[in-house]
């Protein structure tokens, strides 16, 4: 059976390793400050991601628009041509 005082010096060798209540606080300041910085980040990252959907879809639209006026060209082209062998 321990006696009381190795049980102590036991508790007192793990005692070290134990968090305390300043610990804690250190940790919890430092985890909001990292909160905010990534949250920081994160509107930044999201502003320029923003940006660049914008970009890609004037592009997009810009595309669209030519392809369609090409086609409308080309259609029309084969229509006259159409006529003018018919006719």
């Amino acid at each position: 059976m321990t006696t009381v005082e190795q049980r102590l010096t036991r508790l007192e060798a793990v005692y070290e390793h134990l968090a305390t209540k300043a610990d804690v606080a250190d940790l919890r300041a430092e985890l909001k400050a990292d909160i905010a910085r990534l949250h920081t980040e994160m509107k930044a990252d999201y502003g320029s991601l923003r940006a660049e959907m914008h970009r890609i879809n004037a592009t997009l639209i810009r595309w669209l628009v030519s392809l369609m006026a090409g086609a409308l060209v080309i259609g029309l082209g084969g229509i006259t041509a159409i006529f003018r062998f018919l006719g």
